[in-house]
């Protein structure tokens, strides 16, 4: 039989004490210091579930972020970028991810795909006349000489990519709100992904590449009149011609999107280049590699 003394008790009891002490205040601290940077009231439902998987996974990463604090730096009615604090209000790094809600998952497998409905604008986008231009490779050919092909056969259409991007497709049924996502070889389906890097916990790192057949609109018009911009307007708007393939393009939340419809097709592809220099290059490269096939 082991005895313990009662200064072996307090040693251990103080022990005991001050680490619920310390750890105490670490947390508090972080809990009453860290606050969101803007205001998430647009929508703050997808990326609370973003943030909230690895806390519900019990794993060690779930364990630090709940001891500390998330603050959500960004965000809009269909994105958000988070910063996440541990006790002591110190920072960790590797949870400082981007997540969209409208095509990103929000966990390791879910997602939130926008419903496509006609005349849900707020507000009315003016589109300029349509003009004939000639869309020209904007980087360097052999760049993108080493670049893959994204080619969808289901939909019909191809673009470049730069090579070794990992791919990601939505399994989309219908009345359903959220959708699983996979990792996939080729470019298939009706939403996907293509990214610079792999998806972590749901987020997206720039560089990122967006997929997204329109169905239900009869032009790019149309479709981009029903965006509803009261919120999140369109900035800039171009609308050109292209090797016969309608093409409007313009930036909504400081990202560059397309459309392009040709033959009663069209594929809006929206991209986040915020890591990228010659972000006007790249994005024009990817426009001018885009083409209807079948």
């Amino acid at each position: 039989m082991v005895f313990i003394t009662p200064l072996k008790q307090n040693k251990l009891l103080f022990t005991v004490l001050g680490i619920v002490i310390f750890l105490g205040t670490g947390i508090t601290i972080t809990k009453l210091t860290v606050h969101d940077l803007i205001d998430t009231t647009t929508d703050r439902s997808c990326i609370d579930l973003a943030l909230n998987q690895p806390i519900k996974k019990f794993s060690l990463k779930g364990l630090i972020l709940a001891t500390g604090k998330t603050q959500i730096i960004k965000a809009t009615a269909f994105s958000g970028e988070a910063k996440a604090y541990t006790i002591f209000r110190m920072p960790l790094d590797f949870f400082n991810i981007s997540i969209f809600c409208d095509l990103a998952a929000t966990n390791e497998s879910v997602v939130r795909v926008p419903n496509q409905t006609k005349n849900l604008a707020a507000t009315t986008t003016k589109i300029p006349p349509l003009r004939e231009e000639k869309v020209s490779v904007a980087l360097s050919g052999e760049t993108v000489a080493n670049w893959e092909t994204c080619k969808n056969e289901e939909y019909g259409y191809e673009f470049k990519y730069p090579n070794k991007w990992y791919l990601y497709r939505y399994v989309v049924e219908e009345n359903q709100e959220t959708h699983p996502i996979i990792e996939v070889s080729s470019c298939q389906g009706k939403f996907m992904v293509i990214s610079e890097k792999p998806t972590i916990k749901g987020g997206w790192f720039p560089t990122n590449i967006h997929i997204q057949i329109i169905d239900n609109f009869d032009s790019p018009e149309e479709y981009l009149e029903s965006i509803n911009t009261k919120l999140f307007p369109i900035t800039t708007t171009q609308n050109y011609s292209h090797n016969k393939i309608k093409i409007l393009q313009y930036e909504r939340q400081n990202l560059q999107q397309a459309v392009f419809f040709y033959n009663k097709k069209m594929v809006n592809i929206r991209i986040d280049m915020r890591n990228i220099e010659n972000q006007n290059e790249f994005f024009n490269t990817i426009v001018s590699t885009f083409k209807f096939i079948n």
